[in-house]
């Protein structure tokens, strides 16, 4: 059985039209603009999926320093939904980043980075 090239013309075609009418409801940028938020993006996504691992002490840390033994079980489990959470949203900007979604290149995720917001304490958790 051969295989089909129809599936990835489609997704291809997809992709430009997605393309060509997020470049064209943003203004008129230029190529430049649009190579290097293009670039951004697929950087962004794969530095998200390398750094992920690095959620979890980073969530252990910042709620220990807000609740003590409580909070460092809370960020255990914090970190582990963060690591999934960056990988995920990291490996979309990689697979999208030809795409100007959402935005003209804006991140999926806040903090755009896991080093971001790393000394920042965590909101008390409710009990």
């Amino acid at each position: 059985m051969k295989p089909s090239i129809f599936p990835t013309m489609a997704a291809a075609a997809a992709i430009a039209c997605l393309t060509a009418s997020q470049v064209m409801a943003v203004g008129d940028p230029t190529p430049s603009d649009i190579c290097s938020g293009a670039a951004a993006k697929l950087v962004r996504g794969i530095t998200n999926v390398v750094t992920c691992p690095a959620e979890l002490p980073k969530q252990i840390i910042r709620h220990s320093r807000t609740d003590g033994f409580t909070g460092g079980v809370i960020g255990l489990f914090a970190g582990i939904e963060m690591t999934v959470y960056r990988a995920v949203t990291g490996a979309l900007e990689v697979v999208l980043f030809p795409v100007p979604d959402p935005g003209f290149y804006e991140p999926l995720t806040t903090p755009h980075f896991v080093w971001d917001e790393w000394d920042t304490p965590a909101p008390p958790a409710p009990l």
